[in-house]
């Protein structure tokens, strides 16, 4: 995931208007990260905040853990923390 994040950034060619957002990857199986939102068209998944371009490049993400403060250790080694959405710091990818 850090390397997809930074090859986004480093590829990204500078936009006047971005937008961020959630979106969801289905997932059905088990997993602590997935989560489940009634009413949409894809209730299970993982849901990940996005910073997209308005032609839909992805610039940065990160995945949704949860709102406990306390989340899987192993993972947030390997892939970084988001218990929220965060200011991005696009240059400390």
């Amino acid at each position: 995931m850090r390397h997809l994040k930074s090859r986004f950034v480093e590829l990204f060619q500078a936009e006047q208007c971005l937008d961020f957002d959630e979106c969801m990857v289905e997932y059905y199986g088990c997993h602590n990260c997935k989560q489940f939102i009634r009413g949409k068209s894809i209730r299970f998944g993982y849901k990940i905040w996005c910073l997209n371009t308005s032609t839909g490049y992805l610039i940065h993400f990160y995945v949704y853990q949860g709102k406990k403060a306390n989340g899987n250790v192993e993972y947030e080694e390997n892939c970084g923390k988001c218990a929220a959405p965060k200011p991005l710091d696009l240059c400390g990818v």
